[in-house]
C-alpha cells in the first residue's frame, strides 16, 4: 500500500522503516503507548503530538500509526481510512521473523547494548504486545494473537464513519482505491511486494544497525574502564615511590 500510495501521487508516506531515520522518536511512540494502554489518554495533545511525529506526511501506514488507529481516525476528522485485512494465516505467516524475533534471547542482549535502537523499539513493542495482544510471553501472544489481530479491524470500522472507510481487498487492483480516494487509475500494474522479504530485509539492516552500536558501546565502556584502571594502577605506583 505504501508504494501504490507513492504512485497514486502521495509523495511522502510513513511507513515503519522511517522510525530508522530518526530513533529518537521511538521515545514519543513510547509514552504515547504507555499513555493509551495505561488509561492515561486523556493527558495527551494527540493532535500536538501526531501532528509532531507524521505532520509532514500524506498519509500513513504500518506501525507504530497502526496501533493509535482511533486516536489518528478521532484526530484528523478529515482523512480516509482504507482497511486491508487479509487472511489471519497468511498475515502470520508473513510476519512470523519479526513475531520471534520479539522473544529472541539475542534482540534481549542486543536491547541491553543498544538503548539507542533496539531497547527502544523493544519497549514500544512490549508495551504494545501487552495491552494490545494482551500478552506478556510468547506463549501468551501465540495464544492470543488471531483475536487481537480480528479486534483490532472491528475496533478501525466501529469507529471510522462508512464515507471516510474503504475497506480494500488485495487483488482487487487500482479501481476499488482509487474511486475512494478520486484518484485517476495509473497506466500501470498494481504493485506487489514479498513482505516476507521485506520484512526480513528490515530486521537485517536493524540487526546490522544494532550490533554496530552495541560493539561502539563495548568499546567505549572497555576504553573507560580501562583508562581508570590504568589510573589507579600509577596512582598505587606513585604512592609506592612517595
Amino acid at each position: 500500500m505504501k508504494v501504490a500510495l507513492h504512485i497514486l501521487g502521495y509523495n511522502d508516506v510513513f511507513h515503519n522503516l522511517n522510525t530508522q531515520q530518526n530513533l529518537r522518536e521511538w521515545s514519543i511512540w513510547i509514552e504515547l503507548a504507555r499513555a493509551k494502554y495505561e488509561g492515561k489518554s486523556a493527558t495527551i495533545n494527540w493532535r500536538k503530538e501526531f501532528d509532531g511525529l507524521l505532520g509532514h506526511c500524506e498519509a500513513v501506514t504500518d506501525t507504530p500509526p497502526a496501533n493509535f488507529g482511533p486516536e489518528l481516525i478521532a484526530t484528523y476528522h478529515k482523512a480516509k481510512v482504507v482497511i486491508v485485512q487479509r487472511d489471519f494465516t497468511v498475515w502470520r505467516q508473513s510476519h512470523q521473523p519479526l513475531l520471534d524475533g520479539m522473544w529472541n534471547p539475542i534482540y534481549t542482549v542486543l536491547a541491553f547494548l543498544d538503548p539507542q535502537c533496539v531497547s527502544r523499539m523493544k519497549k514500544n513493542s512490549m508495551i504494545i504486545t501487552k495491552g494490545k495482544w494482551h500478552a506478556t510471553n510468547k506463549e501468551e501472544m501465540g495464544a492470543n494473537l488471531e483475536a487481537a489481530y480480528y479486534e483490532h479491524y472491528d475496533e478501525i470500522r466501529a469507529v471510522t464513519p462508512p464515507e471516510r472507510l474503504l475497506d480494500y481487498e488485495l487483488g482487487s487492483g487500482w479501481e476499488p482505491l482509487c474511486k475512494f480516494l478520486g484518484k485517476p487509475i495509473p497506466n500501470e500494474p498494481f504493485p506487489h511486494i514479498n513482505e516476507k522479504a521485506a520484512l526480513k530485509e528490515w530486521i537485517a539492516i536493524t540487526t546490522r544497525r544494532s550490533l554496530f552500536n552495541a560493539a561502539r558501546n563495548i568499546v567505549i565502556v572497555a576504553s573507560a574502564l580501562s583508562a581508570v584502571a590504568l589510573g589507579l594502577y600509577w596512582k598505587s605506583k606513585l604512592n609506592e615511590l612517595l
